[in-house]
């Protein structure tokens, strides 16, 4: 089965096939992170804007992603505006991801539970 999102660097638009009219922009701050982190295997699951009244623009889901812990490795360099993030209420899920406070735009992921 084919991706249902796709990212062009270059350009930072995410489509969702099918829906060629349907493109969001990600900012340049965040574009570098999604990258590295589709190039390691993730894949686009959502994206949504401000429709929670979260104060975020744009959210992009992804299917999976590093620790917390590892992020500020696995992901450098970080622009400045960006920070990762965590949240871990039972409602949601716990979730991980980064923030462009510039933006306002932000990737997810969920946190994997680390082996015993």
């Amino acid at each position: 089965m084919p991706d249902l999102f796709r990212f062009d660097f270059g350009t930072g638009f995410i489509t969702m096939d099918g829906t060629p009219r349907q493109v969001w922009a990600l900012c340049g701050h965040l574009r570098g992170p999604l990258g590295k982190l589709l190039s390691n295997g993730a894949a686009v699951v959502g994206v949504s804007t401000d429709a929670n009244g979260s104060g975020t623009d744009l959210a992009v889901s992804l299917s999976r992603g590093p620790a917390l812990a590892d992020v500020a490795v696995a992901l450098r360099p970080l622009d400045p505006d960006v920070s990762p993030w965590s949240r871990g209420d039972g409602s949601e899920g716990v979730a991980l991801g980064l923030a462009c406070r510039y933006c306002r735009q932000t990737i997810a992921w969920p946190q994997e539970p680390r082996p015993s």
